[in-house]
C-alpha cells in the first residue's frame, strides 16, 4: 500500500489550515477589540477611544486612548469633574495558530500592551526606554490564556501644589478560562 499520497494530502491540509487561520483569527479579534471599546464606553466614568486598528494576516495593531472622568474636590468644598487622560495605548497582536511572537507555542493569540506615551512625562518620571505599563500574553486554541504586566516605579509631580508621589515598580501576572480569571501582583522594594 503507498502511504505517500495520504500523508502528503494531510500535510496539505495542515499546511493550507496554518495559512489561512490567521485570517479568521484577525477577524474575530478586531470584532472582539470592537466589542470591548463598546462595553468600556457604555460606562459613564471612562472612555475608550479607538484611535485606529490595522489589521494585517498574521498581526493587528490597535491604538486606544483611555481618558476617566474624576471628581476633583476645590478648596471651597466644591466638586468639579476633572478628565484623567491615559495617553496612546499600543496593542499588537499576533494571529495563531503558530506564535512566534512574545508568547511563542500553539494558540489563537499573543498580545503585547504598552503604554509609554512620552507627553506623560509633563508630570510623571519614569525610566528612559522602557514603557509605563506593558502586559504580554497569549491565548491557548480553546480560549485559556495567561498573561503578566508590569507597571514601571514612578515619581509624580505637581508644581502647583508641590505635591510628589513615588511608586515602586508592580508586577502581575494572571491566567483566565471560560469561568475563572485569577491574578496577583507584588510591588517591586
Amino acid at each position: 500500500m503507498n502511504l505517500k499520497k495520504p500523508v502528503l494530502g494531510i500535510l496539505s491540509v495542515g499546511v493550507a489550515a496554518v495559512l489561512v487561520a490567521p485570517h479568521f483569527i484577525g477577524q474575530q479579534a478586531e470584532q472582539d477589540i470592537n466589542a470591548l471599546v463598546a462595553a468600556v464606553n457604555n460606562n459613564p466614568v471612562h472612555q475608550l477611544d479607538l484611535k485606529s486598528y490595522q489589521r494585517g494576516w498574521f498581526s493587528s495593531k490597535a491604538v486606544f486612548e483611555h481618558s476617566m472622568q474624576m471628581a476633583d474636590f476645590d478648596q471651597s468644598g466644591g466638586t468639579k469633574m476633572t478628565e484623567v487622560r491615559s495617553g496612546e495605548v499600543v496593542l499588537d497582536l499576533q494571529h495563531g495558530p503558530v506564535l512566534t511572537d512574545y508568547d511563542a507555542g500553539l494558540g489563537l493569540l499573543s498580545w503585547q500592551l504598552q503604554a509609554a506615551d512620552e507627553r506623560l512625562r509633563a508630570n510623571l518620571t519614569w525610566n528612559d526606554g522602557e514603557p509605563l505599563y506593558q502586559m504580554i500574553g497569549s491565548m491557548n486554541l480553546v480560549g485559556s490564556g495567561q498573561y503578566h504586566d508590569r507597571i514601571a516605579g514612578l515619581v509624580y509631580r505637581d508644581a502647583a501644589s508641590d505635591m510628589t508621589i513615588e511608586l515602586n515598580d508592580y508586577r502581575g501576572n494572571g491566567e483566565f478560562g471560560a469561568e475563572q480569571f485569577a491574578y496577583q501582583g507584588t510591588n517591586k522594594r
